[in-house]
């Protein structure tokens, strides 16, 4: 998906709860708030860094956390 704005310098962390189960989402709305929080993280980053996409399941909700190591 956002193969072209990633880099050599760019290290992708995937950290996945397999134990979670499916849900019913808009997959085109969602995916266009991933992307934007994903794009946001690169630019933060200026090209080079550590970015984290993490899952897990928090008092009954699903956690999607996108974590880069940018300033700020």
């Amino acid at each position: 998906m956002l193969g072209h704005r990633l880099n050599p310098e760019i290290t992708v962390i995937r950290e996945y709860d397999n134990r979670l189960l499916p849900i019913c989402v808009y997959g085109s709305e969602i995916n266009q708030v991933w992307t934007h929080l994903i794009e946001n993280a690169i630019e933060a980053m200026a090209g080079r860094g550590d970015l984290t996409v993490r899952t897990s399941q928090a008092e009954g909700y699903i956690l999607v956390e996108i974590i880069d190591n940018g300033p700020g």
